[in-house]
């Protein structure tokens, strides 16, 4: 399983699963992924300089022997997908170790129904992705899809009304603003909070 990347900058910063580094002259992409859903993202270099652009990434879903392709367009300074591969994928996707080895633990629950839910195909997110609950900007461009998130309010997770331990409770325990999210955020349905809905 491949992930052939094509025309990226010299030195841009690319990750893959918690993996990242600056991609080396002629960098054409990773092999040897696992089956499954990736997070992958990368910030080109500005010419010159030490300075990156805005980070840019994208979930994508690869089966066994299968290689998808990508290729970085100077126009929309992005990657785009691309029916053929330019050149094989030569550097081997490493190990996971440390803190990255909790990546595909954290992937496993992604499900491809989720993505769609939130990020709408094709799974892309940059500095300019919008959400239903942004502000229009007037002057960006029109987006392939917006984010669907959830408003969870963190700063208050007790009933109203609640008053003293009750409030110490709701704050440690979190369960009333869950309960809050399922019933007025999800229509009741505990699996559309997970993007099965």
């Amino acid at each position: 399983m491949a992930l052939a990347v094509s025309g990226l900058p010299d030195g841009t910063l690319f990750g893959v699963d918690g993996h990242s580094w600056l991609t080396p002259p002629g960098f054409s992409g990773l092999s040897g992924l696992s089956p499954g859903i990736h997070w992958a993202w990368y910030a080109v270099r500005t010419r010159g300089t030490a300075h990156c652009g805005f980070p840019q990434g994208f979930f994508f879903c690869i089966a066994a022997a299968e290689q998808l392709c990508w290729r970085y367009s100077s126009a929309s300074e992005a990657l785009e997908r691309a029916a053929d591969c330019a050149a094989a994928p030569q550097t081997v996707f490493p190990a996971a170790s440390g803190r990255a080895a909790l990546f595909p633990a954290l992937l496993s629950c992604v499900t491809c129904t989720l993505l769609d839910e939130v990020l709408s195909p094709p799974w892309e997110v940059t500095g300019a992705t919008a959400s239903y609950l942004d502000e229009p900007l007037p002057g960006l461009p029109g987006a392939a899809g917006d984010m669907r998130l959830l408003e969870i309010e963190l700063g208050r997770t007790w009933r109203p009304g609640a008053v003293g331990r009750e409030v110490t409770d709701g704050f440690l325990d979190k369960s009333w603003e869950l309960e809050r999210v399922v019933g007025t955020e999800c229509g009741g349905g505990v699996w559309a909070a997970c993007g099965a809905g």
